[in-house]
């Protein structure tokens, strides 16, 4: 009765007096007492003592109108920034939640102070909004902190532990995040680089036990590799080669469910010198398991939002920097391992057709593909750079367009004719259509036998196989190859590695 009060106190329907009046005759009656709606505010800076906010236990309501109190363990006032006054409130609205690439950023900016630990919430609550957020290494934004005597908002970012005890509190300036993702973006820009991410199982290399292995190491020595805890993996073909090409245009990133453990061992053969893959590691098998503990086991694991902060979007600032998800190319062969809006950026790699072993082949396909993404994206960041065009350029679709060009070739490649085997004609009669099918399509008769029928429908050489115009046969010579074919010069423009 409390709690179904208070929501009806705090509705915009009760502003009349005569509602006011019952509301309050109501808590007089059944000797409850009437919410506190007064806003208490406490002042803190870099001089305020430690012991100022003992006592203060804000309340803080999630985007689901479901209000969670924190208890504060402890404060650092000399952890908040340099010359501001804060004002704090005793309760809070949280704007949204933020991947774990954005926390990067705010530690950044915080210097990787923070001034507030807060305890985890008491239960039931402790099961739902902080922890979901633990479990996804997701931080959340409160956007209406105030500076003293100023117009001017700041925004506490709370960082839920993974072991879910503790929950970390930093205070940063908006602008300071958005420029520090901006110069993120202008690092890649300035360097000729575009942000490529790459999975490993069965796209690089794949793990194979003892049984399985035998047959590699006998056939294709070269592409097995030991790890440190001694099992044993196999690589792809010429993975060094392409690593070492793609590093000289991409800043290659590694994205996997396998353990971090796992990672490094393997990214200790693929790049031991760490010369070639210079971006972010990062392992999603905490955020795997926590899904399929889930009521929700269906959701993917991968996200662009944890490696790149310019990814990660905003809602209630439509002016911030970043690109969205339009900057980085994936490869990986499990698409439903990334979120469905994330599907544009990937290139699906497949196990090689008819080979005895495994492999995915890296060339010349997904080397072509690369290629002329780079090549058509910094084109058009020239010109949007030299003020001929106001769009900033895409990597997604400078990747689709690609891809129609290459439709669009192969479209326009001439058809070839080959014999099929003749198919004989059946000798029993058509079914008779049903008597309502035959009153929608006006048929009064019957369709008659396959030998009755005009011989308009026969084949006009009943001696010769008809010629159907298709598809070229699998083992095509070079001869059938289009000589008008004309590759997009963006390709012609980047060496390739054989």
């Amino acid at each position: 009765m409390q709690n179904y009060l208070n929501n009806q106190r705090n509705n915009n329907n009760t502003n009349s007096p005569i509602v006011q009046a019952f509301h309050a005759g109501l808590y007089s009656f059944l000797s409850l007492t009437p919410p506190n709606n007064e806003i208490n505010e406490i002042i803190i800076n870099r001089n305020s003592p430690v012991t100022q906010l003992q006592s203060w236990k804000p309340i803080f309501v999630t985007p689901d109108n479901e209000e969670i109190a924190l208890p504060l363990e402890h404060f650092f006032p000399t952890s908040l920034p340099l010359d501001y006054c804060f004002v704090l409130q005793d309760k809070f609205k949280v704007d949204c939640t933020l991947s774990r690439s954005y926390y990067n950023i705010v530690k950044e900016c915080a210097n990787y102070h923070h001034p507030f630990i807060f305890n985890y919430p008491e239960p039931p609550m402790q099961d739902v909004f902080f922890a979901e957020c633990a479990r996804m290494k997701k931080s959340v934004v409160i956007s209406n902190i105030k500076e003293k005597n100023s117009e001017t908002t700041w925004e506490l970012h709370l960082k839920p532990t993974v072991k879910e005890n503790l929950i970390f509190g930093y205070i940063c300036k908006p602008d300071h995040l958005y420029r520090k993702v901006a110069e993120k973006v202008d690092d890649l820009m300035e360097r000729r680089k575009l942000p490529l991410v790459l999975d490993l199982d069965d796209t690089l290399v794949r793990y194979l036990p003892d049984p399985e292995i035998a047959e590699y190491i006998k056939k294709t020595p070269h592409r097995v590799k030991t790890l440190r805890d001694g099992r044993k993996i196999v690589l792809v073909e010429k993975v060094h080669e392409f690593l070492d090409w793609a590093q000289r245009y991409f800043e290659i990133s590694i994205c996997t469910i396998g353990d971090q453990n796992y990672l490094e061992m393997v990214l200790q053969i693929l790049d031991p010198n760490r010369t070639r893959i210079k971006g972010t590691i990062y392992s999603a098998r905490y955020e795997y398991e926590s899904i399929l503990r889930s009521v929700n086991p269906q959701r993917p694991a991968k996200d662009l939002g944890s490696l790149f902060s310019f990814c990660v979007t905003r809602k209630e600032n439509c002016n911030q920097p970043g690109t969205g998800n339009s900057l980085p190319l994936i490869l990986d062969d499990n698409i439903t391992a990334w979120p469905i809006e994330q599907h544009d950026n990937i290139i699906v790699v497949r196990e090689t057709r008819n080979s005895p072993l495994w492999n995915v082949s890296l060339y010349p396909v997904v080397q072509s593909t690369l290629q002329a993404v780079y090549t058509s994206f910094f084109k058009q960041l020239d010109m949007y750079s030299s003020k001929q065009t106001k769009v900033f350029p895409s990597c997604v679709r400078c990747y689709k367009e690609y891809l129609r060009w290459e439709l669009s070739q192969k479209i326009s490649d001439p058809y070839i004719n080959y014999t099929v085997k003749n198919i004989p004609l059946p000798t029993q009669p058509y079914p008779v259509p049903s008597q309502q099918f035959q009153s929608q399509n006006k048929l009064s008769q019957p369709i008659p036998p396959t030998s009755q029928q005009h011989p308009i429908s026969q084949p006009p050489y009943p001696h010769q196989p008809p010629l159907s115009r298709g598809l070229p046969p699998k083992n095509m010579p070079p001869s059938y190859k289009n000589p008008n074919y004309n590759p997009p010069p963006s390709q012609q423009q980047i060496p390739r590695i054989i």
